[in-house]
């Protein structure tokens, strides 16, 4: 049954004016209106950190923010994502992938950025990027590696998560585009991506609970990227710990005390177009993690909210298209990106009461070693002592390169080559001293692919 798209009637707009709006936004779409809005970002407002060196003598002369797409579509991360499942790690049925996941927030970003008028290769490569810092075993991943980095510096005498600080998605994110990957047939590490595309990563944060959100033009995106990393090491490092690290509730109420620090570090998008993969990430997760859930057995369709069908739908394909109109209709001529009150409501709704239980379910059931989501043929494990052995053991390669040459970390991340090391460590130039060796660990085990994680390939 075709859902009622006149719902998204909201917030003071009549029926004419909605038409209205759809008229203009699918003109957009067709392409019989190529007008910019005047809240677009253009092509010379592009900036680059470094100095970017072209490939050739190009005499084409392309978009910049097309341009990003291109570098990070071919990178090595980017494939890897391939490998990465978005919700249920290393699943026997067939779910979504990170990859994916990101291809339809890029998709779907392009798509919103043509019918407002926006710069559509700056919101579309925001999107297609949004994610590339993603760890190994996703969300999970990212709490298994702060509370393995806390359990380090505990070893060492150190109390807290050092100056390393919490491990978090889209500064990994920053990381890799920056100083991680390396462009192919470039000497020199780094994708040397714009400022605005940079900056994108780190805004778009699409786990906190926004319904609508206008940029911040007024800040510089390469200060406000070092401002935003600075201060979430810093607010994350300086809580201690108190309590028996052997008693998982001590543990587990000191992470929730880094979590709360985290978040006291808040970071806006410095373009509209930013805006708009921000809150496409929650836009199509939502649905699609729905849909894994029920392949995965941890939830079936008719126990989806009724408030839930009757205003977005029983199925991914019509909750994103609800969603998608209601935010085109909302943000319409305006300087922000947003739904209507009562839609942004259900959405917010739908993932507090239904979809965040859902998520904690699956995280017991992968404490437990994973048996009930069906993840490959392994036995049970015990993620966290995996996790601190994965640890230790390339911290030992660190200390003595020279006598692990036949390392993963060094046949692999480093290329077989131990003086590799010193210059990869001065490129982090957020980390000083002997924190660099495990902030090396730390990328090096983020950048694992689930099924390496799971094997013990590394």
């Amino acid at each position: 049954m075709a859902l009622d798209l006149s719902n998204a009637v909201a917030d003071g707009l009549d029926p004419g004016e909605f038409r209205g709006i759809l008229k203009g936004a699918s003109a957009r779409l067709l392409g019989k209106d190529t007008s910019l809005s005047p809240f677009a970002t253009t092509v010379e407002m592009a900036g680059r950190r470094d100095f970017d060196v072209p490939r050739g003598e190009d005499r084409l002369t392309r978009n910049p923010f097309g341009v990003d797409e291109g570098r990070v579509l071919f990178s090595k991360t980017w494939q890897d994502l391939a490998s990465k499942p978005q919700v249920i790690p290393c699943p026997l049925k067939k779910v979504m992938t990170r990859m994916v996941h990101a291809d339809r927030v890029a998709y779907i970003s392009g798509e919103v950025a043509t019918a407002l008028g926006l710069c559509v290769p700056l919101a579309r490569t925001g999107g297609r990027v949004h994610d590339i810092g993603h760890p190994v075993l996703g969300h999970f991943g990212e709490g298994l590696i702060t509370e393995t980095i806390f359990k380090i510096f505990a070893e060492r005498g150190i109390n807290g998560l050092g100056d390393v600080g919490a491990f978090m998605h889209h500064i990994h994110g920053v990381h890799v585009v920056d100083r991680i990957e390396k462009r192919r047939g470039h000497d020199g590490y780094g994708l040397c991506l714009t400022d605005q595309v940079r900056h994108a990563i780190l805004s778009h944060n699409g786990e906190d609970e926004v319904s609508e959100i206008s940029p911040d033009r007024n800040i510089d995106p390469e200060a406000d990227i070092r401002r935003y990393i600075a201060e979430v090491i810093r607010n994350s490092g300086k809580v201690e710990f108190k309590g028996d690290i052997e008693n998982a509730e001590d543990v587990a109420r000191y992470m929730k005390e880094v979590s709360k620090a985290v978040k006291m570090a808040a970071i806006t998008p410095a373009t509209l177009e930013a805006c708009i993969p921000r809150l496409v990430d929650t836009l199509q997760y939502g649905p699609n993690d729905l849909d894994d859930f029920i392949v995965a057995g941890l939830v079936k369709r008719d126990e989806i909210p009724e408030y839930v069908a009757r205003e977005l739908g029983t199925n991914a394909g019509d909750m994103i298209h609800t969603l998608v109109v209601d935010m085109i209709v909302h943000s319409y001529g305006k300087d922000r990106i947003g739904y209507s009150r009562r839609i942004a409501e259900v959405l917010m709704r739908f993932k507090r009461e239904f979809l965040y239980p859902i998520y904690g379910r699956m995280d017991e059931l992968l404490m437990d070693g994973g048996g009930g989501l069906g993840i490959m043929d392994v036995p049970k494990i015990d993620l966290k002592r995996k996790m601190l052995r994965l640890f230790r053991r390339n911290l030992r390669v660190l200390e003595n390169p020279g006598a692990h040459r036949d390392s993963p970390l060094i046949a692999d991340f480093f290329e077989g080559d131990v003086d590799n090391i010193a210059r990869y460590q001065d490129r982090m130039w957020h980390i000083e001293g002997d924190a660099k060796n495990i902030q090396t660990v730390v990328d090096y085990v983020a950048g694992l692919t689930d099924r390496a994680f799971f094997r013990g390939s590394c």
